[in-house]
């Protein structure tokens, strides 16, 4: 599946939309799950905010972050946020 180089994701959050924690991890998955079933697939998914704990260590979707990883999508983490809450030492 080829990556789309027009097609990039920014994710500022840890979830999506609104509701308990439980509820916008679920949503957040279900949405990168359906992404995967594209034709296409972004280029680059960029992590700000808190989404950076989506790409630090105990993640509950470094797995299908992985699979975008090795389908060639190229995963940026915001140093700055990374730093911010001490996650440097943590990323995956």
């Amino acid at each position: 599946m080829p990556c789309d180089k027009d097609f990039m994701l920014m994710l500022k959050s840890n979830g999506l939309a609104e509701g308990d924690q439980e509820l916008r991890e679920k949503l957040l998955k279900s949405f990168l799950s359906s992404l995967l079933e594209l034709k296409s697939i972004p280029s680059k998914i960029i992590f700000s905010g808190t989404g950076i704990f989506l790409t630090t260590e105990g993640s509950p979707m470094i797995d299908l972050i992985s699979k975008f990883e090795s389908m060639g999508t190229l995963i940026l983490s915001c140093s700055t946020c990374l730093e911010h809450y001490g996650r440097k030492d943590k990323i995956l």
